[in-house]
């Protein structure tokens, strides 16, 4: 009986806890962020979740003055995921939940707009459809200062696992306090 569990002194919930260890961790781990990454910008201070399948550019984000000041952050990949700082946009909270629009110069397929929250801030949230494919999504915030615009396009459709990761994305845009 040399070598067994008890005779090294151990009793039964210290050989239950060995033998459920690495199930509590292993389930630990799914629960985990372990498959994304936090991405803060340098130059204004916002910051989110991103998947860590994701690229951003190495040197963070651009200021632009066409056609208005703006600053443009670009992910490397996917290559269509972009985060616009600019003006608040005027009457943006005056649009009204489920409005829909199509074909027009704004938005070449159909635009439905649905109200929502991100960092706490009232915002709107544009699908745009081709039939029954989702093609873009975007959120567009007003903080105090700037306007914020979250944009994913992946044409010809999203993916579901692309729209659940820019769903939990919008989930963790942090708007610095000063903006």
């Amino acid at each position: 009986m040399s070598g067994t569990p008890r005779h090294l002194g151990l009793g039964p919930r210290a050989i239950l806890l060995a033998l459920l260890a690495p199930l509590l961790l292993s389930v630990a781990a799914c629960g985990s962020d372990s498959a994304t990454r936090r991405y803060v910008d340098r130059k204004l201070h916002f910051s989110f979740r991103y998947p860590s399948s994701w690229t951003p550019p190495p040197h963070g984000g651009t200021f632009t003055t066409t056609p208005a000041n703006t600053y443009i952050l670009h992910f490397v990949k996917p290559p269509g995921f972009r985060v616009v700082v600019h003006a608040p946009i005027p009457l943006l909270n005056k649009v009204p939940n489920g409005k829909v629009i199509s074909r027009t110069a704004t938005c070449p397929f159909v635009c439905t707009f649905f109200r929502i929250h991100v960092s706490g801030l009232p915002a709107v949230f544009v699908r745009q459809t081709n039939g029954s494919r989702i093609v873009e999504e975007d959120a567009d915030i007003n903080s105090r200062l700037y306007g914020w615009e979250l944009n994913f396009p992946n044409y010809p459709n999203m993916s579901k696992a692309e729209i659940a990761q820019f769903a939990k994305l919008l989930k963790t845009f942090r708007i610095p306090k000063f903006a």
